[in-house]
């Protein structure tokens, strides 16, 4: 395999590791940072401690989750293809 295609085929496997992993973080900062919402705030539906939480978690997990997933798919596509 050419370092093209399995450069291709990593980034691949990080990127749809991460949305898988983007999700997850969704509902758990969603399920952790619940308030009461109020009536008349129907227009904007996050809080500032969610988006904060949010960015802050998302950046720092997906960042690692990514590297890891690269290294892994990289470890296992030399495995099935040398």
């Amino acid at each position: 395999m050419d370092k093209d295609t399995k450069k291709i085929l990593v980034n691949g496997i990080a990127i749809l590791s991460a949305f898988a992993l983007k999700k997850v973080a969704e509902k758990l900062i969603e399920k952790k940072t619940q308030i009461p919402e109020e009536p008349d705030n129907s227009l904007n539906n996050q809080t500032w401690p969610q988006a904060i939480a949010y960015a802050a978690a998302a950046g720092a997990v997906l960042g690692v989750f990514k590297l890891i997933a690269e290294r892994t798919a990289n470890q296992q596509l030399e495995k099935i293809y040398d």
